[in-house]
């Protein structure tokens, strides 16, 4: 099979922005795909995939295509300079195995591609997207170490984009969930600098890089909020939920000009502006709910309950970040504080 014709059928099937759906649950491996994803009948062995079928099993008969043609033309996924167009298609296929919950045979995938990566006279194009996703696989496993080292790797290529941008911020994440309590205070000039890049990072916000730049506000408010002492700690994450909700729906300067007038030519990145805020409100209506007193207090519950619930009824949860941090209001709300 030529060059073209391999990327042709496996590049078909990440038309639709499968990345945002990822997830272990096997209730939001129901959800469809966005866009239509077709293959080409290639030989005998190339199926269609409907636009309809569930996410589960778009992703096993795409694994099934991916293994077929490894099978025949880079058997073990072997990839070197004569096979390299392969490279993305092994990406590929570790986020269709991660689909269908089998993380033991994707992460498995990424380690033998970063284990190629140490043969420096290939030009690989893809080595900062491997260890991306083997750190946020080490990450949500807790290893911290082996998680840091991964987006390191990312970070000491230089190249300023979105998968750097993307490392970057977990990087940031970790330095400061790894902070002993007693070295978490404004005083401490590692954690004002994390502070510091976490505020740059919503600062030059683009929509195209999203939801990094909302999730660094957001990790920002909950790192400046808890320096905090408690009887001030709600206050004080209200008014920069405040602060972060103006800043995100301002259009005065020319940043955030172009950040909203690309909402309307990128619809995937506007969908995910548009659950990120919907957070923040609940976010906010949870912070109110506790600094109120009766009535008050149970119609701003009411208010954070019934936008968390609609980010869920409306599938808008794109991602495990807002997924955990959603959960974890909701538990607020169920306590009895």
């Amino acid at each position: 099979m030529s060059k073209f014709k391999f990327n042709l059928v496996a590049g078909a099937l990440f038309r639709s922005d499968v990345r945002n759906q990822l997830n272990r649950s096997k209730e939001k491996l129901e959800y469809s795909f966005n866009g239509n994803i077709s293959i080409r009948e290639e030989k005998s062995f190339f199926v269609a995939v409907d636009k309809e079928a569930p996410l589960y099993t778009t992703a096993l008969r795409g694994s099934e295509i991916l293994e077929k043609l490894f099978s025949l033309y880079a058997k073990d996924y072997k990839i070197d300079e004569k096979n390299l167009f392969m490279e993305l298609s092994l990406i590929h296929l570790s986020y269709l195995y991660g689909v269908m919950g089998q993380e033991m045979k994707k992460i498995a995938l990424l380690e033998q591609l970063s284990a190629l990566y140490a043969n420096r006279e290939i030009a690989w194009k893809w080595e900062a997207e491997t260890y991306l996703s083997l750190g946020k696989w080490y990450e949500f496993k807790k290893d911290y170490s082996k998680a840091l080292a991964a987006f390191e790797v990312i970070l000491s290529k230089q190249k300023k984009n979105n998968t750097f941008l993307e490392a970057s911020l977990h990087v940031s994440r970790l330095r400061i969930a790894s902070m002993k309590k007693e070295d978490f205070q404004l005083l401490n000039p590692v954690l004002l600098r994390e502070l510091d890049f976490l505020k740059n990072l919503q600062v030059i916000r683009k929509l195209i890089s999203e939801p990094v730049h909302l999730e660094a506000a957001l990790e920002y408010v909950d790192a400046y909020s808890h320096l905090e002492k408690s009887e001030h700690s709600q206050e004080k994450r209200l008014l920069l939920l405040t602060k972060m909700k103006e800043e995100f729906s301002s259009e005065e300067d020319i940043l955030s000009k172009d950040y909203h007038h690309s909402r309307k030519l990128l619809p995937t990145k506007d969908r995910i502006y548009q659950s990120y805020m919907r957070l923040v409100d609940a976010e906010m209506a949870l912070c109110r709910s506790k600094l109120m007193t009766s009535l008050e207090k149970e119609n701003y519950k009411r208010e954070a309950e019934r936008l968390l619930h609609s980010l869920l009824n409306e599938k808008m949860v794109v991602n495990e970040f807002m997924q955990n941090r959603l959960e974890k209001d909701l538990k607020i709300l169920e306590s009895k504080e």
